[in-house]
Order: C-alpha cells, then structure tokens, then sequence
C-alpha cells in the first residue's frame, strides 16, 4: 500500500510539473497520459494474484469460503487503495495541470480515475486468473495494453477505426474513461 501511495505522489508531482498549465489544446493528450498511467499501475496486479492463486485453491477446496464471496472480498479491499491513490495522483496532477479550477469538475475527473482505476484492476486480476501461467498472463496483459492504448479513440481517431475493429473501441475501458 505504502508503495502504491509514495508511487502515486511522485507521479502526480511529475505529471503536474510535466503539464504545468499546459495550454488547453493539449488536455485531451494530457488526461488521456493520466489514464494510461493506471493501466501500467494495474499491469502489477496479475504478478499478485497469481501469487494468491495457490492460497485461494487450497481454501476454496476445503470450503473455506464460495468463489464469489473471495472475489466480493477481493474487490472491497481495492476500494480504499483506489481512491487513495486516485486522490493522490489525481489531485495533484488536476491542480497543477490547469484543468478546470472546479470542484464539480474536480469530483467528476477523480471518480472517473477511480472507476478507470478499478475496471482495469478487475481486467489484469480476470487475465491473472486464466492464465496458466505468470508469463502468459504477462504476455496477455502486454497484448491487451497495446490494443487498449490503440483503440481508445486516442491515437486512431474513432472515426477512422475499421468497421471489423470497431467492437474493440466499444470495449475499450480506456476508451470510456
């Protein structure tokens, strides 16, 4: 935790300096870099699942808890670390940016961070749990990543994504952040 927090402030502190009231043309590239950023963060979460695979079998098989009460458990205890870590980054980056000195706005921007923040969390933690493998996890993760960045309407234009690949920006949760 303490790790992911100190991550979280020198990075806030870095793009803050990086886009420091940065001209208002470049906000979209600017937010989107903050989104990416939590992907990258979330990339960490297959190599730590796949670590707690071996504890959750042996439990799971001698009835210790159902399937869907460890993946409810699993996802309430990312809440607090997802908003720390949001509000951490977040603020810093939002403020020293110049984006919108709004706290309305303010409030809309962390809670899609947060969001962002937990879908991909679930993503990497939902390839961890299918892989075979730490390293075909990683593999899939490094594909996904790339098709994410690339679909997300970002660096190919929406409208210009082939018809055949269109479902991908649907499902991008890049996208949607």
């Amino acid at each position: 935790l303490w790790g992911k927090l100190f991550e979280a402030l020198i990075v806030g502190l870095v793009l803050g300096m990086i886009y420091y009231e940065v001209d208002s043309k470049y906000y979209l590239r600017m937010i989107f870099f903050s989104i990416a950023l939590f992907q990258r963060q979330a990339w960490q979460q297959i190599t730590i699942s796949f670590q707690l695979r071996g504890v959750f079998y042996k439990q799971r098989q001698r009835n210790f808890f159902r399937t869907m009460s460890y993946a409810i458990a699993e996802t309430v205890v990312q809440i607090p670390v997802n908003l720390s870590v949001s509000f951490i980054l977040g603020t810093f980056f939002y403020f020293m940016s110049g984006l919108t000195r709004s706290f309305e706005k303010y409030i809309v921007f962390f809670l899609v961070l947060v969001c962002f923040q937990h879908a991909i969390g679930a993503y990497m933690t939902m390839l961890s749990s299918l892989s075979p493998s730490i390293t075909v996890g990683q593999a899939l993760a490094g594909i996904s990543v790339s098709f994410f960045l690339l679909f997300s309407g970002n660096i190919i234009l929406a409208d210009l994504i082939p018809d055949y690949w269109i479902w991908m920006y649907w499902f991008n949760p890049l996208a949607w952040a």
